[in-house]
């Protein structure tokens, strides 16, 4: 009787620490799921900063080629200095923080946001269309 309880408890044991093995590795697994995703996300913030940079530049060459009043251009260029503040903030930033404070904005102010996003598609959808024509 003993040997079979001794034997059980071996059993056990042994299925603990395999259970133990796999989880640490999986704990492992996901540790570097995680290191990866930052990287990621850590590339795609500089690719975020470069694209608004050389879409304010795009806007301001646009519209002094173009030959719309002095009003449009002073509204691409306010365009393009508000790109590229969004650039220099996100670059002076680590994702976290913007994470942090765009999620306290958007709740504090949920409709300004919607109605800023959508004045601000409307106006490059008009100024990209005329410069079509």
């Amino acid at each position: 009787m003993g040997d079979k309880n001794s034997k059980q408890a071996g059993t056990e044991t042994q299925e603990v620490s395999e259970v133990v093995e796999m989880s640490q590795d999986i704990a492992e697994d996901v540790h570097e799921l995680g290191r990866e995703l930052r990287e990621r996300a850590e590339d795609i913030r500089k690719e975020v900063v470069k694209q608004l940079q050389n879409a304010a530049a795009t806007i301001r060459e646009r519209a002094q080629e173009s030959k719309n009043a002095r009003e449009m251009l002073d509204v691409a260029d306010t365009i393009a200095h508000n790109l590229e503040k969004a650039a220099n903030y996100i670059n002076a930033r680590k994702l976290d923080e913007i994470s942090q404070e765009a999620t306290k904005v958007v709740k504090r102010n949920p409709w300004r946001i919607t109605a800023i996003v959508f004045a601000i598609g409307v106006i490059l959808g008009l100024f990209l269309r005329r410069d079509d024509e």
